[in-house]
């Protein structure tokens, strides 16, 4: 068991949001920061007018049963608001995905964090993400791996209060691909 924190970014400022990238992070570590610097260093990218709301406080979680047992409180967090201009097409951009070294109930253990909407200009004519782009992300998720403190949690099984774990990042890639997200409110 070991209790670690949820951090909930709430994206909002532009039609179809607000939505939400919910990371975990380790108790007491720099996860908030982490997180506040990964989106302060990616705000270009994005429409104007979007923010993502970086909490300072919330909720900690025992990572076996996933049940909350207390809560967290951290200054770093803060409202982040992109700079970018042009054209956008809503639910539409790219990922990262978070690699961790551990492996539990015979699957590697990993995440992943939507990054939409993005410009019109950020794609090649090929329909992947522009180099420039990708790199920018890049060096952005090494840093929050650079950090040590932003965590992957594997929940426990369905209609179960054990079996759950959490693994620290080990590596992230920014995918060249395009990707995109679908509301379920009609």
């Amino acid at each position: 068991m070991t209790t670690i924190q949820r951090i909930p970014v709430v994206w909002n400022g532009l039609a179809g949001l607000p939505g939400v990238s919910v990371h975990y992070g380790v108790l007491a570590g720099s996860a908030v920061a982490d997180l506040k610097a990964f989106f302060t260093a990616i705000k270009a990218l994005f429409p104007a007018s979007l923010t993502w709301q970086v909490p300072v406080s919330g909720d900690t979680i025992d990572d076996a049963s996933g049940r909350v047992n207390g809560t967290w409180a951290d200054a770093a967090g803060g409202i982040v608001t992109s700079t970018g201009s042009g054209i956008w097409a809503q639910g539409t951009g790219m990922m990262v995905r978070w690699d961790t070294s551990a492996i539990h109930n015979g699957r590697r253990v990993k995440g992943r964090t939507f990054l939409c909407p993005m410009f019109g200009s950020a794609f090649q004519t090929d329909g992947t993400i522009i180099d420039a782009y990708v790199a920018t992300v890049q060096t952005a998720a090494d840093a929050v791996v650079a950090g040590g403190d932003v965590k992957i949690f594997t929940r426990p099984p369905k209609g179960t209060f054990s079996g759950g774990s959490s693994a620290v990042l080990s590596g992230a890639l920014a995918e060249d691909r395009v990707t995109s997200l679908r509301s379920r409110r009609h």
